[in-house]
């Protein structure tokens, strides 16, 4: 079998078939609206979050460097 023949034959058979099990509630996806809001309130808190642990280390490690410099000179 060529490409052709699946994708002539085959392919619009099983994609009609498997498609027409759908279907679409518009209500529902409004009411879904707040869950997905408030998961990227929770997505944009655990990026904070973790940019804030980054600048923190970042200051206490340049606090270190700079400390162990001048006790080496």
């Amino acid at each position: 079998m060529n490409l052709m023949t699946y994708l002539t034959v085959f392919l619009p058979v099983y994609l009609s078939s498997f498609f027409s099990n759908f279907e679409f509630h518009p209500m529902s996806f409004v009411e879904n609206l707040k869950y997905m809001g408030v998961g990227m309130i929770c997505i944009f808190i655990v990026i904070g979050a973790i940019a804030g642990v980054v600048v923190l280390l970042e200051k206490v490690i340049s606090r270190i460097r700079k400390s162990g410099d001048d006790s080496a000179e």
